[in-house]
């Protein structure tokens, strides 16, 4: 990606129509929500199990580090895409929502700070992370195919 600063917002509709992108050509239908909902940014739904997830996207031209707000909306269908954007192409690392608020809790929480407050958080992936989450869309497809029962 070129080196011209662009605005966050701008920063993070790349973001969700790179995911967008991602999840059709990995045989799901999507659609980017916009800014009217603050839990999630795309409903994908898988076009073989017709089963749907909730996708929060996080985007950032830093190559291990996301802002992210203090929301603890967390389902068993949601998952958080973050995509870094520093390089000419976009990485994407995946994670279920509640390793994805774990791991942002514990950075909060070794800064200092209080989980009650209302600063904003960050997700910080460590190298072994980033090789564990890094283009992991297999736990979006096992979700997807996992029996209504279990």
């Amino acid at each position: 990606m070129n080196k011209t600063k662009i605005s966050k917002t701008t920063t993070g509709n790349v973001g969700e129509h790179y995911v967008a992108a991602e999840l059709e050509r990995r045989n799901f239908t999507t659609s980017v929500v916009g800014n009217n909902c603050k839990d999630y940014d795309i409903i994908a739904i898988n076009n073989e199990t017709h089963k749907d997830v909730l996708i929060q996207v996080k985007a950032s031209s830093n190559k291990n580090r996301w802002r992210v707000n203090k929301n603890k909306f967390d389902n068993d269908n949601l998952f958080y895409v973050l995509v870094s954007l520093c390089e000419e192409e976009p990485k994407y690392y995946i994670l279920k929502s509640k390793e994805a608020i774990k791991i942002r809790d514990e950075r909060h929480i070794s800064k200092g700070n209080d989980l009650n407050d209302d600063k904003m958080r960050e997700i910080v992936l460590d190298d072994n992370l980033l090789k564990k989450y890094e283009n992991n869309w297999q736990i979006i497809f096992d979700y997807c195919l996992k029996e209504e029962n279990e």
